[in-house]
């Protein structure tokens, strides 16, 4: 028989001048192993950029409080764009979550107003996901990437943000 034991999300906060780091995780006891499974983010005030990172098993419930914890953020101010890094994401979820992850960033749910949206993928299943959430929330954004590395992410930000200026 397993031994299951799952404790509830915590948030941890470190704080630097112009950027906060903000930590979601999860752990589960199984008769196994231990897993941590975090959303971070970091707000760039400098460039209002939200950089949000998605490692392990990621679940839905992470993503839906990831929304909440943005919204509560003083630091989230105006139109912000968004990196997201799914590089180290080992769940793929499903399509009606992606759909219901973009909808949850509506206008009409979030008083959030984004820009542009880059994503961090290398491997097919988190391509495949990062590509339907584009679709999904593509009314949410001027224009949407997918890239193999922070680098392309970071240089595609940067371009999009000198068009804009």
């Amino acid at each position: 028989m397993a031994l299951h034991k799952i404790d509830p999300p915590t948030q941890r906060h470190a704080q630097r001048r112009d950027v906060v780091f903000t930590t979601f995780s999860e752990n589960r006891y199984t008769s196994r192993s231990f897993h941590t499974m975090p959303i971070t983010y970091e707000i760039d005030c400098a460039r209002a950029l939200v950089r949000t990172t998605l490692a392990g098993f990621v679940t839905f419930a992470e993503v839906m409080a990831h929304f909440a914890a943005l919204e509560n953020d003083p630091r989230h101010s105006g139109t912000m764009n968004v990196l997201i890094d799914i590089r180290g994401m080992t769940s793929v979820p499903e399509t009606g979550q992606l759909r219901r992850a973009a909808g949850r960033i509506e206008p009409e749910r979030s008083r959030l107003q984004y820009g542009v949206c880059a994503m961090v993928a290398s491997d097919p299943a988190n391509i495949s996901a990062g590509k339907l959430f584009a679709v999904f929330a593509r009314e949410r954004f001027r224009a949407t990437t997918i890239v193999p590395n922070l680098e392309e992410a970071d240089r595609w930000l940067r371009d999009q943000e000198k068009q804009t200026a």
